[in-house]
């Protein structure tokens, strides 16, 4: 099998994997189809199984092609960190992956960003949002180097580095705050719950918060950023789950407002990392930095 694994075809497995689409990988990495094709043909050779299911519309991959795929993200990544570490320069260069949740992103690195790039402004950093379940499976495959997570996983695989401690809130709009409807519970179960879809840590936790104050969901209204569900609120849409560190500036403003509940639902937001990941200097960089950082800040 190793004799017919390369760079390049590992790469073609990758694009193929992501993109869901043979085309679409050749475009991506300026082939031609029929080359493509061929280099699926021979990785499949070499496994002795069928990696992608041909479907009318694009390609998935199949069991044996989902197994593939952490090793293939770990052939990769270990290839690049080898020539980081082959290349002697005088600054530190390199490439860092991480998957933050979207209202931690927005509230508490955008200043941590800008300091980390000064310091090092030969290394890149490629930042995606996504959600707690989404964030732990892209590490367990190997296709990030961290994930910041408001929860630690507990996971075997996983360590799990504390950063910030945060508080989940359930917020108003001024027009429920006013009419002192909060102090009626049964009203509120006539507004809708906004969130960011039912894949959202915060979601299941307002399902269950809001039922031990005894409100049910009726309705649930699902935007894909922090600033869509906090305007939302404010515009009298709905209640919303969120950080408290993400509403704060708008609490003390007067533009939303906390419904106090029975019992507070604490946040440990952390950083984590796949315990078998090899991790170049740019990575541990990364890592060490943003240690320091909010442990200094906190």
């Amino acid at each position: 099998m190793l004799e017919k694994l390369d760079g390049r075809i590992v790469q073609t497995f990758i694009a193929v994997y992501e993109e869901r689409s043979i085309s679409r990988a050749a475009e991506r990495l300026g082939y031609v189809q029929s080359t493509v094709t061929i280099q699926l043909r021979t990785l499949e050779e070499a496994f002795g199984e069928k990696l992608f299911e041909r479907l009318p519309r694009g390609v998935e991959p199949t069991e044996a092609g989902m197994k593939a795929a952490p090793f293939f993200y770990r052939f990769i990544q270990l290839g690049e960190v080898m020539q980081e570490a082959m290349l002697t320069r005088d600054e530190p260069s390199g490439e860092v992956r991480i998957r933050v949740l979207e209202s931690f992103c927005v509230t508490q690195m955008p200043m941590f960003f800008r300091h980390f790039l000064e310091q090092h402004p030969q290394i890149r950093i490629r930042t995606e949002t996504g959600f707690q379940k989404d964030i732990t499976e892209e590490l367990l495959k190997h296709r990030i180097d961290y994930g910041i997570v408001p929860i630690d996983p507990q996971i075997e695989q996983i360590v799990f580095y504390p950063l910030v401690q945060d508080e989940l809130v359930c917020v108003i709009p001024d027009s429920l705050a006013s009419r002192e409807l909060a102090r009626d519970r049964a009203s509120l179960e006539r507004e809708p719950v906004i969130s960011f879809g039912s894949r959202c840590i915060y979601h299941t936790f307002a399902a269950q918060a809001l039922a031990g104050a005894g409100i049910g969901l009726q309705e649930q209204l699902e935007f894909g950023s922090l600033q869509m569900v906090k305007q939302m609120v404010k515009e009298g849409m709905g209640l919303a789950m969120l950080p408290l560190s993400s509403v704060r500036s708008e609490v003390e403003r007067g533009e939303l407002h906390i419904l106090v509940l029975e019992k507070t639902i604490p946040l440990q937001h952390g950083l984590i990392v796949h315990k078998e990941r090899l991790l170049g200097t740019a990575a541990n960089l990364f890592r060490d930095a943003v240690l320091e950082w909010f442990q200094v800040k906190g």
